[in-house]
């Protein structure tokens, strides 16, 4: 078996001290370029990997982030996971990729007692079942920022002015009986902040009734299914406001299975505003959710509490813009049939 080559063996290499190359691939001291210059020829010519393990124990650091998720079908949780990698990348971080074994509770705290021994630095916590202070006591003193609920500074995404821009857009165009597909399980224990926005407008305007929410679970199925019950009403809805886009791909799907045309039949809008709204078809008009800037402010806050400044981040509010695209139109006067 071939033996790995050392820093040792590099600094032979060189006729260079080991010191001078260690300083070199830690950046902590200033060394000439030219010497930076030869100690990468030279790492690359002998094939020399600094050991993982005595870095961490040097730098007591292992330059990774721990996110832990319960899913990667949503191309939101994606979107997310790509923004904050992004994001913590800039300041020398890499994220680590953790998948709950199930949606339990009891599955996120072993998971996240398992990685807070030394493998990561920081944790974000994006397991809607698991609370602030269950996440910190699992963490075991890991920094942990339990994603949109921290409470020191959290992001305030207002979900009232969201649902109150689509339900605007879709009276403008006349629709006045109209559907909600709800992602209430996704929404950390708390009702669904969609569906309170939509009562309170439908309310208001004398047009709300129960018989049009369908409570979903935030996927495809959930909005194929919740297609199926709103559409076989005896006076269904003219438009459905989906919980994500990912539900609101399988209302679409529903309507086709059901030979609707789309959108003079069925005005459909998704909420996140996700690279799946501009793939659908029709594409989907979607309420933005704003991922960037959500993924700059959660960065910002994880990487002050690893520094031990936790708090110094404020809040911050964000209000989800409606962003149009070619599945919304005017409400035809009959439809073709009781589906």
């Amino acid at each position: 078996m071939t033996r790995k080559a050392t820093i040792q063996d590099v600094a032979d290499y060189l006729s260079v001290s080991k010191s001078a190359v260690s300083h070199a691939l830690s950046g902590r001291r200033r060394i000439s370029p030219e010497l930076s210059r030869r100690v990468q020829a030279a790492i690359d010519e002998l094939g020399y990997k600094p050991n993982f393990a005595a870095k961490v124990l040097k730098s007591h650091s292992t330059g990774l982030i721990g996110v832990v998720v319960n899913e990667l079908e949503n191309p939101h949780t994606v979107a997310l996971v790509n923004e904050l990698s992004r994001e913590l990348g800039r300041s020398g971080y890499s994220l680590t990729l953790c998948l709950a074994e199930s949606k339990e509770p009891e599955a996120g705290r072993k998971l996240i007692g398992r990685i807070s021994n030394g493998m990561v630095d920081g944790i974000i916590n994006m397991l809607p079942q698991l609370p602030v202070e269950e996440a910190q006591e699992a963490a075991d003193g890991t920094p942990v920022l339990t994603y949109r609920r921290h409470k020191l500074s959290p992001v305030v995404l207002d979900y009232e002015y969201g649902v109150t821009r689509a339900l605007d857009y879709l009276f403008e165009l006349g629709h006045r009986r109209i559907g909600i597909i709800s992602i209430s399980q996704l929404c950390y224990g708390m009702p669904d902040p969609r569906v309170i926005a939509y009562r309170k407008y439908m309310t208001s305007n004398g047009l709300f009734d129960p018989e049009l929410i369908f409570p979903g679970a935030g996927d495809m199925a959930s909005g194929k299914e919740g297609a199926e019950v709103l559409l076989s009403l005896s006076e269904p809805p003219s438009a459905i406001l989906a919980g994500n886009d990912l539900t609101a791909s399988g209302v679409l799907l529903r309507a086709h299975e059901l030979q609707l045309r789309l959108p003079e039949e069925l005005s459909v809008i998704g909420f996140d505003n996700s690279s799946l709204a501009a793939a659908t078809y029709p594409t989907l008009s979607s309420v933005d959710m704003c991922v960037p800037e959500v993924a700059v402010h959660t960065a910002r806050v994880l990487l002050s509490m690893i520094g031990g400044k936790s708090g110094e981040v404020p809040p911050i509010e964000i209000k989800p813009e409606l962003v149009v695209r070619n599945s919304c139109a005017r409400p035809q006067l009959e439809r073709k049939g009781n589906r």
